[in-house]
């Protein structure tokens, strides 16, 4: 069994080590508990009654952190499945877009390469910054492009 000094340093230890709001929290049980059916002296157990106590204020705090970290997770979620659902409806309403203007381009008599110029001219005007995503975009608007304006 423990000594008085050995709990106290411990316990000072365990102060030292906590753990703040941005750290990692260890899930490991204490190693200095009291073997089960150990007798304890008046001292042992008033030192214990305080750990219980700082171990349930923890407990309280890690609760409270972990519930708003759920509560975030949960709408960032939502944000996302919104924002993938919205992104999708206009991929494919753009879709649509380039082909029926490759098609009415194609009916005025205008070459391919010239439909092309003039669909990667108007993505351009729109996209005014480049980006890796931006040209992504455009690699998929020219193959819609020339899908549509082939196709018969």
């Amino acid at each position: 069994m423990a000594t008085f000094d050995e709990l106290s340093k411990s316990m000072a230890a365990e102060r030292s080590e906590i753990v703040s709001p941005d750290e990692p929290v260890s899930h490991q049980p204490s190693s200095d508990v009291p073997p089960k059916g150990a007798i304890l002296s008046a001292r042992d157990r008033e030192e214990l009654r305080q750990r219980v106590g700082e171990a349930r204020a923890r407990t309280k705090e890690l609760v409270d952190r972990y519930l708003a970290s759920s509560a975030r997770l949960t709408v960032a979620l939502a944000r996302y499945r919104e924002s993938a659902s919205v992104r999708e409806e206009t991929r494919a309403a753009l879709r649509d877009t380039v082909a029926q203007y490759a098609h009415l381009l194609r009916a005025l008599g205008e070459p391919p390469e010239r439909t092309l110029v003039l669909i990667k001219t108007a993505f351009g005007e729109a996209a005014l910054h480049q980006s890796d995503e931006s040209r992504a975009a455009l690699d998929e608007v020219v193959k819609w492009i020339v899908d549509a304006y082939f196709a018969a």
